[in-house]
């Protein structure tokens, strides 16, 4: 702060010292730099672990704010479950979060197109979304801001002040697709088709390339669905990215950030019997080279 101060002031005596254009010119310069200052200060994209105390009084902001709502896109295996049971009731009065209401899919965004005036409601400060496409919360997204909008009219509210954060949890690539794999042969064996069950006893990537190559495309999906959600650039949206090894620190923050709110403990998955305890191979990794690439630009802001 000290340093723009000491800039500022020679620039006012230069300016001072020169001609009417020539002081003109130096004005506009300055323009300039405080236009870009300011668009850096308010960051459309930011990773929690780059700057953990920035990530959260925007959360808390926005959650202080009644134009601002908060759009949580939950992928599976990424911590997400845990992050929406304590952050829903938080942000929705104390009410319970309810994995059902807001799951999966196809299925979720059919409900949303049918009822789209109660998902987008002014009254649903926090939402959850697990969606795997990109374009999709980018459909929930843009239409919810234009319902907040309307909104905003109606109460002869400011419409520009009307924004948006999309809070999204991610997780290294191969972690996720092991976890995937460890909840569908073992916590969910009894749910999975025959020929799952059949591979997740057998356990072996060279007897059955074909399934557990699923998992890695399945993989692959979410993390062109985080690259879909990045390239959005919707206006007074901003995207909050928080890495799964990071959430225990988050919610320490959160907790002194916001002292007069109980945060509730919310719940884990749990460990079960194991089926299979399975072993990626070198072609899994080879098949998840690109999540790896989109992994490593979203934890580096690229």
């Amino acid at each position: 702060f000290s340093g723009w101060l000491i800039c500022i002031t020679l620039t006012l005596i230069l300016i001072l010292r020169l001609s009417e254009n020539e002081s003109q010119s130096v004005v506009s310069l300055i323009d300039t730099l405080s236009s870009v200052t300011t668009s850096s200060s308010t960051r459309s994209n930011i990773l929690f672990y780059h700057d953990p105390p920035f990530f959260v009084d925007e959360l808390a902001d926005c959650f202080e704010d009644e134009q601002c709502k908060i759009f949580y896109h939950h992928v599976q295996k990424t911590g997400g479950s845990f992050i929406a049971s304590r952050l829903y009731p938080l942000f929705m009065d104390g009410h319970k979060y309810k994995s059902s209401e807001w799951c999966c899919g196809s299925k979720l965004m059919d409900r949303f197109r049918r009822k789209t005036s109660n998902y987008c409601s002014v009254r649903r400060k926090f939402t959850v979304w697990e969606l795997k496409k990109g374009a999709d919360l980018g459909e929930v997204v843009s239409t919810c801001m234009e319902e907040q909008k309307t909104y905003a009219q109606q109460k002869n509210l400011p419409t520009s002040s009307s924004r948006a954060i999309v809070l999204r949890s991610i997780r290294e690539p191969i972690q996720r697709t092991l976890s995937m794999i460890d909840m569908q042969c073992n916590k969910g064996f009894r749910k999975q088709e025959e020929y799952v069950q059949n591979a997740c006893k057998r356990c072996s990537y060279e007897q059955d390339p074909e399934v557990w190559n699923k998992f890695v495309s399945e993989t692959n999906k979410v993390y062109g669905g985080f690259d879909e959600v990045e390239k959005m650039n919707l206006p007074n949206v901003q995207i909050l990215t928080i890495d799964s090894s990071s959430i225990n620190s988050f919610f320490d923050l959160l907790t002194k950030r916001l002292p007069d709110h109980h945060i509730p403990n919310g719940y884990r998955n749990k460990e079960h019997v194991k089926v299979c305890s399975f072993g990626m191979t070198s072609a899994m990794f080879r098949g998840l080279s690109e999540s790896e690439k989109i992994y490593r630009n979203l934890t580096l802001g690229l």
